[in-house]
C-alpha cells in the first residue's frame, strides 16, 4: 500500500516501520514459495550512469536516509538523499523539507522538472500528487507532471486522505469526508452522527469507488462502510472499534474491493464488502506499519515493529496466520509488484520473489 504517500504518517508520527527480510526460501501455504531474489545496499551502491536509457520499469524504494528507483534486476536507477519526507510514485517525485517550500515535481527518467509555485506538503496517489496547504485546511491536486487539477479550502482541518483514477476522498476534522470527483467538481460529503465528539481518523476509496470506508469518533470510535452510487451513498456495516485512537488510524482496500482491513489495537479488522456479516481480525505484535492484500495470491501482509524487531506475518485471506517472522531493525517501505515484495530496511533494499505453484 505504500504508494508514494506518506505525508500523514509522517506528520502526525503516527506510524512506525518494521523490516521483512526472507533469507533462501520459505514456504508458507501450499503451493507459495518466498525467495530473496537480491539485497541492495543503497548507500554504496553503483548508480546505473544513463539511467534515462534503460529498459524496463522504474520501481520505486524508500529507506532510512534515500530514496530512489530500481530494476528488477536490482540495478539501482536513481539514488537521493530524503530531504524530510517525499511523496513517491512509479513516474515522478516530490522531495520536499519540513518547511515544506520550493516545491519540485522531478521526472528522473527525462531530468525534467515541474515547478509547483506553492508551499505545502504533498501526497502521492494513485500516480497524482495532493499538497496540503501549511495549515492543513486547504488542497491542490496536480498529475505527475505537475499539471494543476483543481484546489478546495475547507473551513476545518484535514486529517486524512485517499484517491483512486475518478474519486478523492478527504476526511476532515469536523467528522465528515467530503468526495469530489478528479476534475474537482463536487460529489458527495458522508458526515456520520455517532460519537461524542465527531472527527475522521481514517478514509479509504475502493479501486472503483464503489465503497467509502473512514474511521471516526470518540467515545465511542467506529469503522463505518458505505457504498456510493454517484452522488448517493448507502451505510453498509458499522463497527465499533475495541481500541480507539485520537491518532490517524491505518485503514485500506483489497485491490479488487472484495475487503475492507482497519488497524483496531493489537489486531487488524477484516470485513467483507460483499457479505458484511463476515468477518475476521488478524493479531499483530508492537506497532503496525502497513498491510498488503493480494487478492490472486490469496494471502495478507501484516508489517509491525517490536523492541526494535521487525515482524511480517502472513495470513490467508479467510486468517488463517501461515508465518510469523521476526527480524532486526527498522524498515521504511513496502511494495509490491509483479509477484514481488520490495522491501526497505535501514539502508537496505530487497527483492522477495513470491512463486505460486497451482498444481
Amino acid at each position: 500500500m505504500s504508494s508514494g504517500g506518506g505525508f500523514f504518517f509522517k506528520f502526525t508520527a503516527i506510524i512506525a516501520v518494521a523490516v521483512y527480510v526472507l533469507l533462501g526460501s520459505y514456504t508458507v501455504q501450499p503451493g507459495a514459495a518466498y525467495i530473496q531474489d537480491w539485497s541492495l545496499d543503497v548507500a554504496s551502491a553503483e548508480v546505473q550512469e544513463e539511467p534515462g536509457e534503460t529498459d524496463g520499469a522504474w520501481i520505486p524504494f524508500r529507506v532510512r536516509d534515500y530514496f530512489g528507483y530500481v530494476q528488477g534486476d536490482g540495478k539501482l536507477l536513481l539514488r537521493n538523499p530524503v530531504r524530510w519526507n517525499v511523496a513517491l510514485t512509479a513516474e515522478t517525485f516530490c522531495n520536499y523539507s519540513r518547511q515544506g517550500n520550493n516545491l519540485v515535481i522531478r521526472d528522473p527518467r527525462r531530468n525534467y522538472l515541474y515547478p509547483l509555485n506553492m508551499d505545502g506538503y504533498p501526497i502521492a496517489r494513485n500516480g497524482a500528487y495532493y499538497v496540503l496547504s501549511p495549515d492543513l485546511t486547504g488542497l491542490t491536486a496536480f498529475s505527475s507532471t505537475g499539471e494543476f487539477g483543481f484546489s478546495r479550502e475547507f473551513s476545518s482541518l484535514i486529517t486524512s486522505l485517499d484517491a483512486n483514477e475518478t474519486a478523492v476522498g478527504i476526511g476532515l476534522l469536523n467528522g465528515s469526508v467530503e468526495l469530489f470527483n478528479q476534475d474537482g467538481s463536487y460529489r458527495v460529503g458522508v458526515r456520520p452522527e455517532t460519537s461524542r465528539i465527531n472527527v475522521v481518523y481514517g478514509t479509504a476509496l475502493s479501486n472503483d469507488s464503489k465503497y467509502l470506508a473512514m474511521v471516526h469518533g470518540i467515545d465511542s470510535q467506529y469503522l463505518s462502510l458505505y457504498a456510493l452510487n454517484g452522488a448517493n451513498f448507502r451505510l453498509l456495516a458499522q463497527r465499533e472499534l475495541t481500541e480507539p485512537t485520537r491518532s490517524q488510524t491505518p485503514v485500506g482496500f483489497s485491490r479488487n474491493g472484495e475487503f475492507l482491513l482497519c488497524k483496531d489495537g493489537a489486531r487488524v479488522l477484516v470485513l467483507s464488502t460483499e457479505d458484511t456479516t463476515r468477518e475476521y481480525v488478524l493479531p499483530f505484535d508492537g506497532q503496525l506499519v502497513d498491510f498488503e492484500f493480494l487478492p490472486e495470491l490469496e494471502a495478507v501482509y501484516l508489517l509491525s515493529t517490536e523492541d526494535g524487531d521487525a515482524v511480517l506475518s502472513i495470513y490467508s485471506e479467510d486468517g488463517r496466520q501461515y508465518s510469523r517472522e521476526e527480524f532486526p531493525g527498522d524498515a521504511h517501505w513496502l511494495h509490491s509488484g509483479e509477484n514481488a515484495l520490495y522491501i526497505g530496511s535501514e539502508n537496505q533494499l530487497k527483492k522477495i520473489v513470491i512463486e505460486r505453484s497451482f498444481e
